[in-house]
């Protein structure tokens, strides 16, 4: 048969293979953290914002109203240590969608966005995921939205992006799929 992977199994296999064995052989059961669960909200709302742009809206006010609302019906009481914590993280979420709906409201729309791919690497490997958004008008730029951790300088982002091991998997989809290598991991 055939195994597949995800980006984020390579990941947990190359980070602790007990942790892999662990997680997708047992299936042991996991409980949500509050980073995954932040995360999952943002890019929830993060994909409201392509989403309604796809669907013509223009107005900031609209998107980032679309985009937090998103964000909030995304969320789940789950993983806080403490009521405080819940409360910051939404917070910083609120504000995280606010930036973003500001800084990508005149940027152009990407081709797709949470678009899966899958990779056939032999007739017993296959790699599946779920690339955030893809740019391929001129030239091909795929990004991998991170809420973990702020980076304000693009020399560091961009440096960040080229040791991010799913945005390089899915660099070589995209590559098989297109016939053209990327030209921007960020």
């Amino acid at each position: 048969g055939v195994i597949t992977l995800s980006p984020a199994k390579i990941e947990s296999y190359l980070r602790c293979p007990n942790e892999f064995y662990w997680r997708y052989v047992l299936n042991a059961p996991s409980v949500p953290t509050a980073v995954l669960v932040y995360g999952n909200a943002v890019h929830a709302g993060i994909e409201t914002f392509h989403r309604l742009r796809k669907d013509g809206v223009v107005d900031r006010s609209r998107l980032t109203a679309g985009a937090i609302d998103q964000f909030h019906v995304s969320w789940q009481d789950e993983g806080f240590v403490s009521a405080k914590q819940a409360h910051d993280l939404k917070i910083r979420g609120e504000a995280t969608l606010t930036r973003f709906v500001q800084q990508n409201l005149t940027e152009r729309q990407p081709t797709r966005f949470e678009s899966w791919v899958h990779l056939t690497l032999d007739q017993t490997i296959a790699i599946r995921g779920r690339i955030d958004a893809v740019w391929t008008q001129s030239e091909i730029e795929i990004r991998d939205y991170k809420t973990s951790e702020s980076v304000l300088d693009e020399t560091v982002a961009l440096k960040k992006a080229k040791a991010n091991l799913p945005l390089l998997i899915y660099g070589y989809a995209i590559r098989e799929e297109t016939g053209r290598t990327p030209d921007r991991l960020s």
